[in-house]
């Protein structure tokens, strides 16, 4: 899960808070609103267009 970082600075404290808690931090999808407020980091293996619906396969979990 991508933490928030200072370039969100310039829109003052409340907007991390508003995106991340420790349950963002844990891991812990189904207990925070939260979960994936601030974005994800990805690597495309395939350039093409995606459609709602299609499949996304995590291919190693980094925590």
């Amino acid at each position: 899960m991508r933490e928030p970082c200072r370039t969100l600075a310039p829109y003052g404290p409340t907007i991390q808070k508003a995106v991340y808690d420790p349950d963002v931090k844990a891991g812990l999808a189904d207990n925070t609103p939260r979960w994936g407020l601030a974005g994800f980091y990805v690597k495309v293996l395939q350039p093409g267009r995606l459609y709602p619906g299609d499949p996304i396969t995590l291919l190693e979990d980094p925590c």
